[in-house]
């Protein structure tokens, strides 16, 4: 039986409900205000709230971390 974590989140300017099954997330981080989902080593779901200087922050790293073999990084804000 899997344990899910359900929230709404802000996705391409649009509110949606968010799954996560937590039987497949490896460890959880936080990185400044937001929460970090880690599927793998190269699989990470951020989230914090919106407007948020992390965000900003993450995102330019994201290219960073792409070109160190990340391939799915997306930030979600709530």
């Amino acid at each position: 039986m899997s344990t899910w974590l359900k929230f709404d989140a802000k996705i391409s300017g649009q509110m949606r409900t968010v799954s996560i099954n937590l039987g497949i997330v490896q460890y959880v981080s936080i990185y400044e205000n937001m929460v970090l989902f880690h599927f793998s080593k190269d699989e990470i779901l951020a989230v914090g709230p919106e407007e948020s200087p992390a965000h900003h922050k993450a995102d330019a790293e994201t290219m960073d971390l792409i070109m160190q073999g990340l391939r799915r990084y997306k930030v979600l804000t709530v």
